[in-house]
């Protein structure tokens, strides 16, 4: 830059005492000095433009390739967990398991009789046996189960939703006068082949099933894991 600043000054010199030469009548000494120091000074002017020019450019480029840098840092960071998180077996499994199942068969049902609902909605991932009432696990993880039962009026509905022989949830609907509903849910931890069913506690049950009320099991796996 100093190189070329230097240069161009030599050159506008060269080319003022050229035309004083030719001009000699009309040149003197102290009007050229002006024109070339006014010269000089423009020029100088644009080098320095030039020169905040080129140190913002720089700047600006050395923090978008900082910004750059980072980004990539981030994601390679991240892609770097994700396969520490599969070699080590704890990445969660994107696996879509839902059922929604109910039933239209009201009546008296004994103390501890498993409730079936044969009536299906939705069964993604094919984990409820709508033979049985039983869930079926197919994938270990998080599952959240929701249970709503009816009752006859003046009698009672009491059920208990069972993980294996543990009780997760336990609701009772009991009227005087009138049929209602109630419901209950629970999450669990389940394994590969364990089971959730609807089961009754009370010994004189009676599930009630018209226009207005439906019983009925649903479930969801909230997240997965190998």
């Amino acid at each position: 830059m100093d190189v070329f600043y230097i240069l161009f000054i030599i050159s506008i010199c060269a080319l003022q005492f050229s035309e004083c030469v030719e001009n000699e009548p009309v040149c003197s000494k102290f009007p050229f000095a002006e024109q070339t120091l006014e010269r000089m000074l423009r020029v100088e002017a644009k080098v320095d433009q030039w020169d905040k020019e080129m140190r913002r450019l720089e700047e600006t480029s050395l923090s978008v390739l900082e910004h750059r840098k980072e980004k990539t840092d981030k994601q390679l960071q991240k892609m770097r967990d994700e396969i520490e998180q599969v070699q080590d077996g704890t990445t969660t499994v994107a696996t879509i398991i839902a059922f929604n199942a109910y039933t239209t068969v009201k009546g008296e049902y004994a103390h501890n009789q498993t409730l079936i609902f044969p009536d299906v909605l939705l069964n993604e991932g094919g984990g409820y046996d709508p033979a049985t009432g039983n869930f079926t696990a197919p994938v270990a993880g998080l599952y959240h189960f929701t249970a709503q039962v009816c009752n006859q009026h003046a009698e009672a509905m009491v059920i208990t939703i069972m993980h294996g022989e543990d009780r997760l949830a336990i609701s009772t609907t009991y009227e005087d006068k009138y049929s209602s509903c109630s419901s209950t849910s629970a999450p669990v931890i389940m394994e590969v082949g364990e089971s959730v069913y609807i089961k009754t506690l009370h010994n004189d049950n009676y599930l009630q099933f018209d226009a207005y009320r439906r019983p009925a099991f649903m479930g969801v796996l909230v997240q997965g894991r190998l």
